[in-house]
């Protein structure tokens, strides 16, 4: 029962990935698709080939196999994930699969995956997380990539999170300098034609203009030379982090991703203030952590939109969470706060765009839904307020 909060959600995301997918690629699949949605991550291991070292080793979380998309309740992990993009991500592998059949290699698979699972949006405006492409520039700079040869014959394989992330970027890159070259229109053209017995090196050349071997260097320069490097602010890893028995001693911390002891010992004194109902204190201690690190940091950030919340000043805790929610968008918090902000502030219509990318990664918080009743009932909504009530009570209950 727990999960039914996803279905309204998960449906929306489907429905929109059918139709924007479909035309991005020019497929549409004529039958019903089964999806499969697990409580724990670990699952993904039983019903499928993987080991379940590689699942809990790369955070997988979603697979597409045995002609069904299957994918882990964001209950499974500790702050939540995009399950959303998540979902459209495993039915673009669907649809390439039932359109190219098995010519399609790996490392292209997952790059248009992972171009194209945003598109159900209705929009081309797709891009990497920054931390993403913090982490592509930090391993470009080593000299660091992944082979496409490594990623075969899944990147769920690879020996960590940050090497599938980084083979991840890599990928969206190709596909990205792929548009850039030629128009959206080349991405079904490419799989036309391996559709049509064209070899993927082949269908790129046919496409592009050009052997695979210049376009592949030609890829290599613009990802050097002219794409811009991103360096995030904050030092912050939002990594995904599952929940199982066998992590149960591993988890990270309440303050995971404060690097600095001073800046965590602000923080922890921060939170028994407020604990002890000294808010106004807390704020104080907040503030201190945040001139060490900066704006930028989603833990301090966010601990002091709390307390600015619970003070009465929506205005400054929306302020507090102006940056990380731009610099860190899959850390929930930063929108469930911006979203409570605005719903003080009478911006109701604002709140609620907060609320769907907060359910978007985490709608297992009851707060989330109680800011939508909030949200909803303010503009009229009230059929969609008490359903928002009756999922605060589902979540809260379970």
């Amino acid at each position: 029962p727990r999960d039914d909060v996803l279905m309204p959600w998960a449906g929306e995301t489907l429905e929109a990935a059918y139709y924007n997918i479909g035309y991005s690629v020019g497929y549409w699949p004529s039958e019903p698709v089964r999806v499969e949605i697990y409580p724990r991550a670990r699952t993904l291991a039983v019903v499928s080939s993987l080991p379940l070292e590689a699942v809990e080793t790369t955070s997988t979380i979603g697979l597409c196999k045995y002609n069904k998309l299957m994918f882990a309740s964001p209950r499974a992990t500790l702050r939540g994930y995009g399950w959303r993009d998540t979902l459209a991500h495993e039915y673009t592998h669907y649809v390439i699969s039932s359109l190219a059949g098995r010519g399609v290699p790996v490392w292209l698979h997952e790059g248009l995956a992972k171009y194209l699972e945003t598109r159900w949006r209705g929009t081309w405006d797709g891009a990497l997380d920054p931390s993403r492409e913090d982490l592509l520039s930090r391993r470009l700079e080593d000299n660091n990539l992944i082979s496409f040869e490594e990623m075969h014959p899944s990147l769920s394989l690879l020996p960590s999170q940050e090497d599938a992330s980084t083979a991840y970027a890599q990928v969206f890159t190709v596909i990205e300098y792929l548009v850039h070259r030629r128009g959206h229109g080349a991405i079904r053209e490419l799989l036309l034609a391996i559709r049509g017995g064209e070899t993927v090196e082949g269908a790129f050349a046919s496409v592009v203009g050009e052997p695979w071997n210049t376009f592949e260097r030609n890829w290599r320069q613009y990802l050097t030379r002219e794409r811009p490097r991103v360096d995030l602010p904050g030092a912050f890893s939002d990594d995904i982090h599952l929940l199982s028995e066998s992590m149960a001693d591993t988890a990270p911390g309440e303050f995971e991703g404060v690097e600095q002891p001073a800046a965590e010992q602000f923080l922890h004194l921060g939170e028994l203030l407020r604990a002890r109902g000294l808010v106004g204190a807390s704020i104080e201690e907040y503030r201190k952590a945040e001139a060490l690190l900066g704006p930028y940091n989603p833990v301090v950030q966010n601990s002091m939109a709390r307390a600015l919340l619970e003070t009465g000043r929506p205005d400054q805790a929306l302020e507090a969470v102006s940056q990380v929610t731009d610099w860190y968008p899959t850390y929930y918090l930063s929108h469930l706060h911006r979203a409570e902000s605005l719903n003080e502030l009478g911006r109701h219509a604002e709140a609620l765009s907060a609320l769907e990318a907060a359910v978007g990664i985490n709608p297992f918080d009851p707060r989330v839904h109680s800011e939508y009743a909030r949200a909803y009932e303010a503009v009229g909504e009230s059929a969609l307020a008490e359903r928002a009530r009756r999922f605060a009570r589902i979540v809260d209950n379970n």
